[in-house]
């Protein structure tokens, strides 16, 4: 029942009487009890790593002439209206070409997996362009059940051999011979 969920209703069930039996007792099925906002901070937080590492393939691709001295920060935004963005900031020195530049801001908004910048001091015309591209996505962030869905789908592309409950920073104990 809970391999990939296939019958969500009936698994719900038994985890709930699971935990009825065996009050108190460490129950590795309650990511399939939490509300959907429970569930999206769950997910964001174990799969984090994976928006880190795109972000940075961002920036090594569209600004190859500019090093970053520390990583950028992702964190899931949940706005007055309910709704998520996927945030990746970065605020810090850079090394660009081979000037070394102070308290440098890039904030990035995640938009159908692709990043936008939409906040930044490092130019005026960069500045200039990332307004503009804020304003263009000022209403691209995604209702709860919308997000959840995404997180969902990815942690499945990046662990097709996980259930959503799993760890997936515990490696999987080796098959019996």
């Amino acid at each position: 029942l809970l391999g990939q969920l296939n019958q969500k209703a009936l698994a719900v069930e038994r985890i709930k009487l699971f935990e009825r039996t065996f009050p108190g007792e460490p129950n590795p099925y309650t990511y399939y009890l939490k509300t959907e906002d429970e569930k999206i901070r769950d997910l964001f937080n174990r799969i984090s790593f994976f928006f880190v590492k795109n972000l940075l393939g961002v920036f090594e691709s569209e600004m190859p002439q500019i090093n970053l001295v520390s990583r950028p920060l992702i964190e899931l935004r949940k706005g007055h209206d309910n709704l998520y963005r996927v945030v990746g900031v970065y605020k810090g020195d850079i090394t660009l070409n081979h000037d070394h530049l102070n308290d440098i801001v890039f904030q990035f908004w995640l938009d159908n997996e692709h990043w936008a910048l939409v906040e930044t001091n490092l130019t005026p015309e960069r500045r200039k362009w990332a307004v503009g591209e804020k304003e263009r996505l000022k209403n691209s962030a995604l209702p709860a059940k919308e997000m959840l869905r995404n997180l969902e789908a990815l942690f499945h592309t990046q662990f097709p051999q996980n259930a959503l409950h799993e760890n997936v920073n515990k490696p999987k104990p080796a098959p019996a011979d």
